[in-house]
């Protein structure tokens, strides 16, 4: 059972200053509990500390009433009582360790950051409007403005200006995209996930697969014209001119966050596809 501050004062000779540290000390131990689901293990941790630290008391007490020799007893006792207590210390950092990272990698990570900060500069979603391959350079990035104000998600339709992710012949999707939005750092889904560190945006690290603005799956194949750089891919349906059966464009998959924005695939220009839509950091 772990002591609480009541029980602890019925030890013997327990002053009040050994109580607090015995409890100061296992602090972290206890609030560990609650995450863990394992009051027991805590406990004896909890035990341990208060154990060590009243004979600690004891021995202290002892050497202050005889002389020199006892108090290099005394010394030695409280010497003996730290190691156990650093022991506990590193074991409750280990705890709150294994905590953290299984919270991470149980899920998708999301928007709050280390020191309570935040991740999320830029918002990103798929659009359900579907463009064929003359639309997207032509009505791309209005549909993105305009799916982010219906969304009814502050976090979407409160940013100010939205960039469709797409290159053409002549200018890569990043270029496009800084033009539009600026800088991108680091970027989340509209329901706080996080997709893509700082820095890790054109790359093939994204975190999570990208959603539509309402959080809903997406089911098609996504118009980039890109590499996962955000560079002109080889085919871009004549740089988005073409309804053509024989022209291509590069397409990315949503659902799959090392090929986001290449696939290793075309897909013929006389079909429809969503494209990427990514916000200003205001």
């Amino acid at each position: 059972m772990i002591p609480f501050p009541g029980q602890e004062a019925r030890h013997a000779g327990v002053t009040p200053t050994v109580t607090a540290r015995s409890i100061g000390r296992a602090g972290a131990a206890l609030a560990a509990c609650a995450w863990l689901g394992a009051c027991e293990v805590v406990a004896g941790i909890h035990d341990r500390v208060l154990r060590d630290d009243l004979a600690a008391a004891s021995a202290a007490s002892q050497a202050s009433g005889t002389g020199s020799s006892a108090a290099g007893t005394g010394g030695a006792s409280a010497s003996g009582s730290a190691s156990p207590s650093a022991a506990t210390a590193g074991v409750t950092a280990s705890t709150a360790t294994a905590v953290t990272g299984n919270a991470a990698s149980s899920g998708t990570a999301t928007s709050a950051g280390v020191g309570g900060g935040t991740m999320c500069d830029n918002y990103v979603f798929v659009t359900k409007a579907m463009l064929g391959g003359n639309q997207v350079a032509a009505g791309a990035d209005a549909a993105c403005a305009t799916e982010a104000k219906q969304s009814g998600n502050p976090l979407v339709s409160g940013k100010t200006s939205w960039a469709a992710v797409y290159s053409t012949s002549a200018v890569a999707a990043a270029k496009h995209v800084a033009d539009k939005v600026g800088v991108v750092g680091g970027v989340c889904r509209p329901d706080g996930a996080l997709v893509a560190a700082a820095g890790a945006w054109w790359t093939t690290t994204h975190l999570a697969k990208i959603a539509h603005a309402d959080g809903s799956s997406v089911a098609f194949n996504v118009w980039t014209g890109s590499d996962n750089a955000g560079q002109p891919s080889a085919t871009t349906c004549q740089s988005w001119t073409s309804i053509d059966s024989l022209d291509t464009a590069e397409i990315g998959q949503a659902g799959i966050p090392k090929q986001w924005a290449d696939s290793l695939a075309a897909q013929f220009c006389d079909q429809s596809s969503p494209v990427y839509c990514i916000s200003s950091a205001k």
